[in-house]
């Protein structure tokens, strides 16, 4: 997936840039709001109606950044698309006539269609979404330093948890994107051979095999889709847990420091959407960096496609049409 990024990285920049200005505008926004807190705490009216006014302006801020990127992510992911299917097709216009007809035109199909529609959901996405939380994760941590020193390290050490538990399910998530692969492969190239014998059944009034043959290609890409969103809710699961713990940690240990003077109690309001911020993103990762994982397949299959030096030999061989004159 990364050369097809490089090939875009002017775009894949500009999109990063914004996504990090979101994140920022994010973590700021908690800052204000606790400063409200601790303004309205000491009675300081004048200050409150400032860090209120700074709080709708930030949000404002954070509201118009989000559209950019929403329709900007779209942008780059269809320009990422071209590339894949460029490189996928100039592999194919490079194959003997032999190696091109190892597989049905159906398969390659699937992968200029199907395939790019998981690399889009479970590759694409899943990357700038992680991404994403990167810059969410890292600005949220430097605020919580600026508060007290042990939320960060309690933070980070439950990060580390986060991050690590779900990879437990890595590998049956490679395997089920990799049967859903192949299953959008048959069930595309089934549904070509029943389709252009619609001639031959028809002769034989045999025409609601057509319909049979699609339904029982259905059942069995159905079981491969069930399967894949299966295991994929486990490893959202286990993220979930994760993230439910840590932010009830740290909101905790804010609770205890507030208690002993050791931060303001508007800091209590900032730790708890700071955390939220944190591990929400960290769950999200988790989740995403195993979805990104499954999609290895993919792209390694599209290597695999390496074309035959006999090209030019049997372009001699390949099989024409009868001429008018011979007709």
């Amino acid at each position: 997936m990364g050369k097809y990024l490089k090939v875009n990285w002017q775009k894949v920049a500009l999109l990063i840039f914004l996504m990090a200005i979101t994140e920022l505008f994010t973590v700021l926004a908690s800052v204000f709001n606790a400063n409200s807190l601790n303004a309205l705490v000491t009675h300081n009216l004048k200050n409150f109606f400032y860090q209120i006014l700074f709080l709708l302006l930030v949000w404002v801020a954070v509201i118009f950044f989000s559209y950019l990127v929403a329709n900007y992510t779209q942008v780059v992911i269809q320009d990422i698309d071209i590339s894949i299917r460029h490189h996928i097709t100039k592999k194919i216009e490079k194959l003997s006539y032999k190696e091109f007809h190892n597989k049905n035109t159906g398969a390659y199909v699937s992968w200029l269609n199907n395939d790019i529609t998981i690399i889009n959901s479970s590759g694409l996405k899943s990357l700038f979404t992680v991404i994403e939380g990167v810059f969410g994760v890292t600005f949220a941590l430097i605020t919580l330093t600026t508060y007290h020193w042990s939320l960060t390290l309690t933070a980070i050490v439950m990060a580390f948890i986060i991050i690590l538990a779900p990879k437990i399910m890595d590998r049956r998530l490679q395997n089920s994107n990799e049967a859903l692969t192949k299953e959008n492969e048959q069930f595309v190239s089934q549904v070509e051979d029943v389709l252009s014998g619609f001639n031959f059944l028809y002769a034989l009034f045999a025409l609601p095999m057509v319909t049979q043959h699609v339904k029982k290609a259905s059942l069995d890409l159905k079981k491969a889709n069930v399967h894949l969103t299966r295991t994929q809710t486990i490893v959202q699961i286990i993220g979930f847990t994760g993230n439910v713990l840590s932010q009830v940690l740290l909101i905790g240990l804010s609770g205890f420091l507030a208690l002993h003077g050791f931060v303001k109690i508007g800091t209590l309001m900032a730790v708890g959407a700071l955390s939220g911020n944190v591990f929400n993103n960290l769950g999200n990762m988790s989740t995403y960096l195993g979805s990104m994982r499954g999609v290895k397949p993919l792209f390694r299959k599209y290597d695999q496609l390496i074309p035959s030096d006999r090209l030019s030999k049997e372009k001699n061989t390949v099989p024409l049409a009868p001429s008018v004159a011979a007709i």
